[in-house]
């Protein structure tokens, strides 16, 4: 591969950025403030393997769940979930959620005001495999988180 070549640029230009990153996080700090939903069993291990993998010390975390699978570290998550949603909406700089796509965006569907201001959300399988940005991915940091 010639040093010209659009692939060679590509690793260079990855090979920056990634060096680029590494500074920042250095440099750079700042808490986070997550919000983990979690909807089955399943789901609450998938949620507290992703709290445990995300925070850093100083870093906030809620976890919720539904009132029949709270307890330990998952506050009850009072129904109809839009509506505790909001407070979290607000307060959190990522909200997580562990299940359906369609319970994170009914979820968040009220709350959505403006991409430079609303939080990351992200969604992800039971299982942890599949990690999917829904709002925020640039500027949110949803799709670095993910």
């Amino acid at each position: 591969m010639s040093p010209d070549s659009p692939a060679s640029y590509r690793d260079r230009e990855g090979d920056l950025m990634h060096n680029m990153i590494k500074k920042l996080k250095r440099t750079v700090v700042f808490i986070l403030k997550l919000a983990l939903f979690a909807y089955t069993r399943r789901g609450r291990d998938t949620a507290l393997l992703a709290r445990d993998r995300l925070l850093r010390p100083g870093d906030e975390c809620r976890c919720l769940a539904p009132e029949k699978l709270a307890g330990g570290d998952f506050t009850p998550l009072p129904a109809p979930c839009a509506r505790s949603t909001g407070p979290l909406f607000a307060w959190a700089d990522a909200l997580v959620f562990v299940g359906a796509a369609g319970i994170a965006v009914r979820s968040i569907a009220p709350w959505v005001r403006d991409k430079r201001t609303d939080p990351a959300v992200l969604c992800v399988d039971e299982l942890g495999r599949f990690v999917v940005p829904l709002l925020s991915g640039h500027i949110g940091g949803a799709n670095a988180l993910a």
